[in-house]
């Protein structure tokens, strides 16, 4: 099947000021990504993800994290055990032709730009295919239905949010996602070329699909491809646990507490954490209704009426209330906006499916005007969010001065390639690209680091905008134990103090107090 034409010229003129915003909005996150990097505001979510990439684009095809404290002291596991993010492996070509780790941030910002063009087009085709016509002719409003709906996906504020925080591949698995989600809904094959990919971005990414499968099965024109969605993200669910490659999701530490007990992994976990819910219904309930005002936000700044939908609901139940049953709340903060970037922007493109429906119910100006009146709503409602939380963003991630990112800049230029580097958490990510790299995390009592380069090289950064006090009194404690054992100081300056060591012979680690 042919991809679906715009037929009526008010959406058609929609979607051609979309394209002009599209391209304004990738030069916007291109410089603010620029920014974060020449900042040195990368932490160890974007360390782990370079990490692998610059190992892979380097000839070593099976790379070790080791940014994550897995079972202290004991420091990370292969990556592919992570999230099994196969997708990491055909990025890493852009390593293996020399490309910095920034380019990482720019293929974040094309996606970030595709997924919210893909939710844009998804609605104008909705509108077009079904706004009510008085003849040959559309009734009045559907431009001004068109250009709101399309506002809210492009203004939506966890797009930003995703951009300000590190590398994520669910970015990624959004953008895959909606183009599919856009191709199942009118029967078109190529859905299935999306999934496949989408599956490569790994476990989480395999939620993404479930969604759009039980969107397709409800209200796509191929249902079989909804049910044959559900069973390949299932199945590959069950690969991810059968392999032991979902160490990053640790049901038992996000759900157990669901369950009464500790859980396995995979589909045993999730059946046992479903069960523990359908026992004690009381213990989700609580957990929603302490976090309402964090889901609802999401669900307000994505238009919240396309919730309405197949679609919509389907990315919400499957997606976002799983984040917010979480035993950690960071998981509906606005710092998850990536995790939440795919239901916010399905329910965006949705509510143009809400709306239509109600503006075909009683065709005639009084149903149409309430469609208007319901985008126009969806619309301002988006940017009502928007404005609360945009401006919050940079005090987020904005935590690295100028001057010491200088600093750090002179540090990044006297650190050998093949040295060691322990770095404080919140700039991490721009030394992650050799083997062996940790973060100081400066909330670990006596936090042991093994030693394994004959050169350590390690980066402790005191001022940091939001940083508590004792953050600073931990290292200046770190300071003085590398002092001591003999550590020699690199640089010292606008907050930043750099050591090199050399270890003796027989010395396995170094305790960071």
């Amino acid at each position: 099947m042919r991809p679906q034409r715009i037929g009526l010229r008010a959406v058609r003129r929609v979607w051609l000021a979309a394209v002009v915003l599209g391209v304004v909005q990738g030069g916007v996150l291109l410089a603010w990504s620029w920014h974060l990097w020449s900042h040195f505001d990368l932490s160890s979510d974007f360390a782990t993800y370079a990490q692998a990439w610059s190992r892979i684009g380097t000839g070593h095809l099976d790379p070790y994290e080791t940014l994550f404290l897995w079972h202290a002291p004991h420091y990370g596991y292969p990556f592919l055990q992570s999230h099994f993010e196969l997708a990491v492996w055909p990025l890493a070509i852009l390593r293996a032709v020399g490309l910095p780790a920034s380019a990482l941030l720019v293929v974040q910002d094309v996606a970030l730009v595709v997924a919210t063009g893909a939710a844009v087009r998804l609605v104008l085709e909705v509108v077009d295919r079904h706004w009510p016509r008085q003849g040959d002719r559309p009734r009045r409003g559907v431009g001004v239905v068109a250009g709101c709906l399309a506002a809210t996906c492009i203004a939506c504020p966890w797009t930003y949010w995703a951009a300000s925080f590190d590398f994520h591949l669910q970015v990624i698995a959004t953008a895959l996602a909606l183009l599919a989600v856009r191709d199942a809904l009118v029967g078109r094959r190529r859905a299935w070329v999306y999934a496949g990919v989408l599956l490569l971005c790994g476990d989480i990414a395999a939620t993404y699909l479930i969604a759009v499968g039980l969107a397709t099965l409800v209200a796509g024109r191929r249902r079989l491809d909804g049910i044959g969605f559900v069973v390949a993200a299932t199945a590959w669910l069950w690969v991810v646990a059968r392999f032991h490659a979902d160490k990053g999701s640790s049901l038992t530490a996000g759900y157990g507490y669901l369950a009464g007990h500790a859980v396995g992994s995979g589909l045993a976990g999730v059946a046992a954490i479903v069960a523990g819910m359908v026992r004690h219904p009381r213990a989700p309930a609580r957990v929603l209704r302490d976090r309402w005002r964090a889901v609802g936000q999401y669900m307000v700044g994505s238009g919240l009426i396309g919730v309405l939908t197949p679609l919509g609901l389907a990315a919400a139940a499957v997606v976002l209330v799983p984040n917010a049953l979480n035993a950690s709340g960071i998981y509906v903060s606005h710092v998850a906006g990536f995790q939440n970037l795919f239901p916010a922007l399905a329910l965006a493109s949705a509510s143009a499916g809400a709306i239509t429906w109600i503006a075909r119910r009683r065709p005639g100006t009084l149903a149409c005007s309430t469609a208007v009146a319901l985008a126009g709503g969806a619309l301002l409602a988006t940017c009502v969010v928007t404005a609360q939380t945009l401006p919050t963003i940079g005090a987020q991630f904005e935590t690295v001065p100028g001057p010491t990112a200088a600093r750090l800049a002179a540090v990044a230029a006297v650190t050998p390639p093949s040295a060691e580097v322990v770095a404080t958490n919140a700039v991490v990510g721009r030394f992650a690209t050799r083997r062996w790299v940790y973060p100081f995390l400066g909330d670990v009592p006596d936090q042991v680091v093994p030693v394994f380069g004959h050169t350590v090289v390690v980066v402790l950064v005191a001022h940091l905008r939001g940083a508590s006090r004792s953050f600073g009194q931990l290292t200046a404690a770190a300071r003085h134990a590398l002092s001591t054992m003999g550590a020699r100081l690199l640089v010292h300056g606008a907050g930043v103090t750099a050591f090199r060591f050399e270890p003796p012979a027989g010395v396995r680690s170094i305790v960071l107090p």
